[in-house]
């Protein structure tokens, strides 16, 4: 992948999630410090369960740097200015696995249970179908019941 892919769906844009303003827009490198924050405000039993340490500089600027090769493509929601989850789309460049994509999600504790992680892994449904994938992979625990339901 050399650029960012181009996708029909428009952001950002701003919904109501359980009575809640959430602005939803794609991420660019400029957020590396924003996530940086949000993954140092969970708790660390949330963060056993993620494939990469994204408390670490080093992890996230990798991930940045996805973002801007077009690798990966990560929405994140926004409620008053500060990211609260997101969701990411990541690409293989391995010709023979192009079609497949890894879904990412991840929500704060403290909106949890809202309907937002719903909302997001919708959207990255939606931005999948935009890249043509025709097969989209996800992990999670088997106690994550909202999460499986979608």
């Amino acid at each position: 992948m050399s650029k960012a892919p181009t996708l029909s769906r428009t952001y950002p844009w701003i919904t109501s999630v359980n009575s809640t303003d959430v602005t939803f827009r794609l991420m660019t490198p400029d957020d590396r410090d924003e996530i940086l924050d949000f993954a140092r405000s969970l708790p660390s039993e949330d963060l056993l369960f993620l494939r990469t340490d994204i408390t670490q500089e080093k992890t996230v600027d990798a991930w940045m740097a996805y973002l801007k090769s077009g690798r990966t493509i990560s929405l994140a929601a926004e409620i008053d200015g500060r990211i609260a989850g997101y969701a990411s789309i990541h690409l293989n460049e391995a010709l023979w696995a192009r079609h497949v994509g890894e879904m990412r999600v991840l929500i704060s504790r403290d909106q949890r249970g809202l309907g937002l992680g719903k909302r997001l892994t919708n959207e990255a449904f939606g931005i999948a179908k935009d890249l043509k994938l025709r097969k989209v992979t996800a992990q999670m625990a088997t106690d994550q019941r909202g999460a499986r339901s979608v």
